[in-house]
């Protein structure tokens, strides 16, 4: 639950239109983000990912768009589509299979585990839900 708060901010981007309410957002995640990092742990590493949320909120107001090279677009969509599949594999898959115990190679190897398990979760669960909605939905009859 203690992260519940990023997605409302990331919404909160998105709809943010003037000045003042984008200045407004910008000042509580000024304060929302060193707060979450002081108490969720005070390490480096919760100051590091509050830190990147307060920067990622930051682009979102002020850069809206941005051209990317064509190429790059369908991997950055596919982990976009998966990020919360991810988000459920990422450390949990390395741990089973012991990655974390592999130095330097082992975290290489943990990202590549949890984008691997993540992106094959999702497509698991769309295939899930057609089959699913093809049963509640069945095509009619004639066609």
């Amino acid at each position: 639950t203690y992260v519940l708060w990023l997605p409302l901010m990331g919404w909160c981007a998105y709809f943010a239109g003037t000045l003042r309410q984008k200045l407004l957002l910008i000042l509580a995640a000024g304060v929302l983000c060193p707060l979450a990092a002081y108490t969720g742990g005070n390490w480096q590493g919760s100051w590091i990912l509050y830190m990147l949320q307060f920067a990622v909120v930051a682009l979102l107001l002020g850069v809206p768009e941005m051209r990317l090279p064509r190429l790059s677009v369908p991997p950055i969509m596919l982990i976009s589509a998966a990020s919360y599949h991810i988000y459920l594999f990422h450390r949990i898959v390395p741990e089973l299979l012991g990655l974390d115990k592999m130095g330097s190679l082992g975290v290489v190897a943990s990202i590549g585990a949890g984008l691997l398990c993540g992106i094959g979760a999702m497509a698991l669960q769309r295939l899930a839900f057609a089959r699913l909605g093809q049963r509640l939905h069945p095509a009619p009859i004639g066609r």
